[in-house]
């Protein structure tokens, strides 16, 4: 609300301001006032310097006319005499020149005036007049002097003529009485400068004398260049109007210089008469003012007062004018007066309500407790009627029973006891047993009614005993809609209940009702609230809980859904995956789209079984993918649950490969029994015919004699033949086979683990036997072309293992190292394995290096994954040394490592713990 502010002070501020505008007016007319005289000042000094300028030029044109005239008359070539003459003649008729000189071609003095015999022949060619009189061929003006005899400024001026140069020296003190003719002003002055900026002529005479130069005032400057006209500039610190004009005929400058504070001072004089004329007139209405204030304000004042009264709730006071203008002022402020008083008490009764409402609504928006409410509510209808007792009775909202289901407190009743107290006295006994009439009636009535005589209403035993009297009483229902919400009873007013009272209260019990109603309706949301939230963390727990990915899409394919796993798979948070589309979270899910929009429109699963999946361009991944349709009130999308069933995959592979060895396995078991038995008569067979020839058996000597063979000669001639040699050769081959066979038939039995204690230099060997019999026809290598270089350590203690899967683990790294070998070419080398066989704290360390081509360091980290292979496609499932890795690690808890250098050797690294350490639990 915008604050009121005194007459008095608005009769004063309007008179300020109103001097303040006739100020500003005045500020205003002397700018302008004194623009317009500095225009004129500058027009009239410029005038002034043109003037000055003409002058100048005429006394000046005279000796140069003269000079002229002299130099003709030279050219005749007049005697000395006559020369001299003519020159006391022209000095004597001018005036202005103080002296002279006729020199001759090289500068000498031939003439001079007045005369003086010391100048005659004086060499003054090296003078500047001279050397330029010489150079130009036209009248020369040197720079300003001052003189040594007179000490007048002058200035020489020359010309040369056929023969010679004529110079005179020129007087310029006549320039300082051309500017002493006229002043532009007290303080300014008049002077006229040479090409130099130097004073040679000033309205000051005595500043001609100091060669003072002006060269540093921008309007001198300005001049000198050829820009004539007036100019602000600045002169002994003192700003001020500069004019300038170039003498005719030569390089000369005037100058007039006014300051501008003389030439306003007339301005600034006449701006300060009317300030102080201004000033005096707002001081002198001022003073009215304050004069007949009193007499204008104070009826004003005392209606103020009054007022002011009536605002405090003083309504019968009134104004007796003491002046005829005020007399209808008067009156109807009386009026106002009289009018407000009848008024008030029906204000003061609404505001009460609304007062009680606005606390009721405050109350209802800062808490939800029916409680806190009803004691607001019980607070004011005591309050607005003046009752001595009441009680709220609200109704449970499930049995909707009137009074026997509502909250107990002392703003309550339930079950036909009455707890409400005043001070310490109760209203009741709480032990009575029942209500009667009354009550009954009060609690079960729809209708609001009051009696100010209950007796009569409803009898004498209407109440039970010890119950306080009632004089009157007044019940509202509190109703939302049409739904009973409450009760609203009061009691014992000492003015009694009116129909104002009962419908200031029926206000009051409708607001409780629509109160009442929203604070179990905000109850009940905060339950369904928490109810769905509790139900949303559930399901996302379950959600995030499955190892599966699940991502539930829209029909467009925005993504809806994003449990745990899909982030963790993924790398992307459900933050950057939710609202973005599944192709541009999951790009191999783009050709899963056509299978979404089926599942969706067909409402069926979708299932797409172990489809591959190169995440990074790492190992190929194998998933399961299967696509639900959402069909739930009307929404429609899908959910897609991804699993990764690499292993499991892999697992099948494994099992299928193994079983395809148990196969070859079983074939060489059964093909190394066939060989035993032709291998067993073919050793038995070498035996007996060693025995029946090389023996010295009685019957070998009987058979011979009977058949007249010399026994003796037979083994000669066999001997000589090498039979006999070639016979051990047959049975060393024969055993050897068998020893083969039998490595065979142990290294493919099937058989349920062995672990026992086992000698790794002892099981190595046999390995090596074993591989010694490996020949690839298509890779081109035989085991038996390539060195073997043991270096076994002595005394090496025996491990608990399998014996047969060690083995196994030592034949496929000698088998890959020998296929790699193949490979290499290797320039007068040759391929060789070296085996180290060394105890190493409480283990064996058992290493097989070979000089094959190495490989690089992408492929060592990874060359114990499962189906990691650089063989060629068909020659090799990439599960030999993965297996090893898995038997070593796994089975025995030992360690297994590969070192390499490319192009140089390979080396295998197992460590098993040694049989002093007890045996390991494979």
């Amino acid at each position: 609300m915008k604050k009121n502010t005194s007459l008095h002070k608005r009769v004063v501020s309007g008179l300020v301001i109103l001097s303040l505008f006739t100020a500003s007016l005045i500020f205003i007319g002397s700018s302008y006032l004194g623009s317009q005289i500095i225009d004129d000042i500058s027009q009239r000094n410029m005038n002034l310097a043109d003037s000055i300028n003409i002058q100048t030029w005429y006394i000046l044109k005279e000796p140069t006319q003269d000079l002229i005239k002299v130099s003709k008359y030279a050219e005749t070539n007049p005697t000395k005499e006559q020369l001299t003459v003519r020159l006391k003649a022209l000095q004597e008729f001018g005036r202005i020149f103080q002296k002279i000189q006729v020199l001759d071609d090289s500068g000498r003095v031939i003439a001079v005036f007045p005369e003086n015999n010391d100048l005659i022949e004086i060499d003054l060619s090296r003078q500047p007049f001279f050397k330029n009189a010489k150079e130009s061929k036209e009248i020369q003006w040197t720079d300003s002097f001052v003189s040594g005899q007179n000490a007048t400024p002058m200035v020489t001026i020359s010309l040369a003529f056929p023969g010679g140069v004529l110079s005179g020296h020129v007087d310029l003190k006549v320039l300082s009485e051309i500017t002493q003719v006229t002043h532009p002003s007290a303080k300014g002055f008049i002077s006229i400068l040479d090409k130099k900026g130097v004073i040679i002529g000033h309205s000051n005479g005595s500043l001609a004398l100091r060669g003072i130069n002006l060269l540093n005032m921008p309007a001198v400057k300005l001049g000198l260049a050829g820009k004539e006209g007036t100019y602000n500039s600045e002169f002994n610190s003192e700003q001020g109007i500069a004019s300038v004009a170039q003498i005719k005929g030569t390089e000369w400058l005037v100058l007039v210089f006014q300051p501008k504070e003389e030439a306003l001072g007339p301005v600034r004089y006449l701006r300060s008469f009317a300030l102080v004329a201004v000033l005096l007139i707002t001081l002198s209405g001022i003073v009215a003012i304050a004069y007949f204030r009193n007499l204008l304000f104070k009826p004003i004042q005392t209606l103020t007062e009054r007022t002011e009264a009536v605002s405090l709730g003083e309504y019968d006071v009134r104004i007796k004018p003491e002046y005829k203008e005020f007399a209808a002022l008067a009156a109807s402020f009386n009026e106002m007066a009289e009018a407000i008083g009848i008024r008030e008490d029906a204000i003061f009764h609404e505001a009460q309500i609304n007062k009680a409402q606005a606390e009721i609504v405050r109350t209802l928006t800062e808490k939800t407790s029916i409680r806190a409410l009803s004691k607001v509510v019980h607070e004011w209808v005591m309050e607005l009627t003046m009752s001595e007792y009441a009680f709220i009775n609200t109704i449970d909202p499930v049995i909707y029973d009137s009074a026997t289901k509502p909250e107990i407190n002392k703003y309550f009743i339930k079950k036909r006891v009455c707890p409400l107290t005043y001070g310490n006295n109760p209203i009741c006994s709480e032990k009575a047993v029942g209500y009667g009439m009354l009550w009954d009636h009060t609690l079960n009535t729809d209708p609001s009614f009051y009696s100010n005589d209950p007796k009569e209403y409803f009898g004498a035993g209407s109440l039970p005993e010890g119950h306080i009297s009632l004089k009157n009483f007044l019940s509202v229902s509190a109703k939302y809609q049409t739904e009973l919400m409450g009760q609203i009873v009061i009691v014992n007013s000492p003015r009694g209940y009116t129909d104002q009272d009962l419908s200031t209260i029926q206000v009051i019990a409708d607001l409780l009702a629509v109160a009442v109603n929203r604070i179990r309706e905000h109850q009940s949301l905060i339950q369904s609230e928490n109810n769905l939230r509790n139900l949303r963390n559930y399901l996302s727990n379950i959600i995030n809980s499955m190892p599966s990915m699940l991502i539930g899409v829209s029909p467009d394919g925005i993504i809806t859904q994003w449990n745990l796993e899909a982030e963790k798979v993924t790398g992307c948070s459900i933050e950057g995956a939710i609202g973005k589309h599944v192709k541009d979270v999951v790009p191999h899910l783009a050709n899963e789209m056509d299978r979404i929009h089926t599942a969706i429109s067909t409402k069926q699963k979708q299932t797409n079984l172990k489809q591959t999946h190169t995440p990074d361009y790492r190992d190929v991944h194998y998933e399961d993918i299967t696509i639900y349709p959402l069909i739930a009130d009307g929404v429609e999308g899908a959910v897609i649950r991804i699993d990764d069933v690499t292993e499991r995959v892999r697992l099948e592979q494994m099992m299928v490969q193994s079983e395809k060895m148990m196969s070859v396995g079983g074939l060489a078991a059964g093909m190394a029994h066939e060989i035993n038995n032709p291998l067993a008569a073919i050793l038995g067979h070498i035996h007996n015919i060693n025995r029946r020839i090389f023996g010295n058996l009685k019957q070998n000597e009987a058979v011979a004699a009977k058949c007249d063979v010399s026994l003796e000669d037979v083994r000669k001639y066999l001997n000589a033949r090498d039979i006999s040699k070639m016979l051990d050769s047959v049975q060393e081959s024969g055993h050897r086979a068998a020893t083969i066979v039998s490595n065979m038939l142990n290294f493919s039995r099937k058989s349920e683990k062995l672990i026992g204690s086992f000698n790794l230099s002892k099981l190595l060997d046999k390995t090596l036997e074993l591989a010694s019999n490996d020949y690839d026809l298509k890779k081109q290598y035989d085991f038996r072309k390539i060195e073997i270089v043991r270096q076994y350590e002595h005394d090496i203690p025996n491990v608990y293992c399998d014996g047969n899967e060690i083995q196994q683990v030592f034949l496929n790294l000698l088998k890959n190292g020998a296929e790699a070998m193949a490979e290499k070419d290797y320039h007068g080398d040759h391929p060789k394995f070296i085996l180290r066989i060394k105890k190493k704290d409480s283990m064996v360390e058992v290493e097989i290096e070979d000089n094959g081509p190495g490989m690089n360091e992408k492929t060592r980290l990874r060359i114990f994954e499962p189906f990691y292979t650089t063989k060629k496609v068909g020659q090799g499932t990439g599960l030999g040394l993965s297996v090893s890795y898995f038997i070593i690690t796994d089975q025995h808890h030992g360690t297994m490592e590969v070192e390499s250098e490319p192009d140089l050797w390979t080396r295998f690294t197992l460590r098993l713990s040694t049989e002093e350490n007890g045996s390991p639990q494979i």
